[in-house]
């Protein structure tokens, strides 16, 4: 993974040069430095040598444009490079990079993760409210309580951030939306919550993509409440990406 410094030093590169050869100033200084240079290496001779003259330079450019423009390529460019979802707005760009990086490093924390991975950026190009983790792939040897970890080891590497909503998507289909508050609540309390007590009451906080509430919570006896949990959680897996992975989607 390319250090955050590292994307945003290539940035201010390509932003300078961009600066550089988008203004009248930059290009009179390089018509400058080139005729003080031909001067300097002339033959003399009994005939004045004139040096050639660049091209009659027009209106000025646009140097806010072509910044813009060069570090839209650079970001795109690292996106790229590090599997991240590009986006035309350097900011949510950056954002992604960093999102991605945060994902990637939850998987690496446990050995048993693997096999598992996410797709983690933010929803729209002009927005920082909405995070869609996205499970892409998931081994034949990962059971539902590997993916579920990962997605938990991912909310504590993203607890310090704040975000209005979190979409669970399988490839690129949005299937349960989590509140942002209780995204973060997962972790905060990642370190010394018990799994088991996440694991059954999680299912309860889901919405479908339309907002209504996927899971009820459920009352009464602590066995009975126990079973419905556990079937919540199970048909919370089937729906999320098990259904499709067994249609071969």
């Amino acid at each position: 993974m390319v250090p955050i410094f590292v994307l945003f030093a290539l940035m201010l590169l390509v932003t300078a040069a961009f600066g550089i050869w988008a203004t009248d100033e930059g290009l009179q200084r390089l018509h400058g430095h080139f005729q003080k240079f031909f001067l300097e290496t002339a033959t003399p001779g009994p005939v004045p040598m004139k040096p050639p003259s660049l091209p009659q330079i027009g209106q000025p450019r646009q140097f806010w444009i072509f910044a813009a423009l060069g570090i839209v390529a650079v970001v795109c460019f690292i996106a790229l490079l590090t599997g991240t979802k590009p986006s035309i707005n350097p900011v949510v760009a950056v954002g992604n990079i960093q999102l991605q990086s945060a994902a990637n490093q939850a998987v690496k924390k446990d050995y048993r993760n693997g096999g598992v991975e996410f797709s983690a950026y933010y929803k729209s190009d002009f927005s920082q409210s909405v995070l869609v983790l996205d499970l892409q792939k998931v081994s034949g040897t990962n059971s539902k309580a590997d993916v579920f970890r990962v997605l938990l080891d991912i909310a504590q590497e993203m607890k310090d951030e704040s975000f209005e909503t979190v979409e669970l998507s399988h490839a690129g289909t949005a299937k349960f939306i989590l509140d942002g508050v209780y995204f973060r609540q997962l972790g905060v309390e990642r370190g010394y919550q018990n799994p088991a007590y996440t694991l059954r009451t999680f299912p309860e906080n889901l919405r479908t993509p339309t907002g209504t509430p996927a899971y009820g919570q459920w009352t009464g006896g602590i066995i009975g409440v126990l079973n419905q949990q556990m079937k919540d959680f199970n048909d919370f897996h089937d729906k999320w990406y098990l259904d499709d992975l067994r249609a071969g989607l």
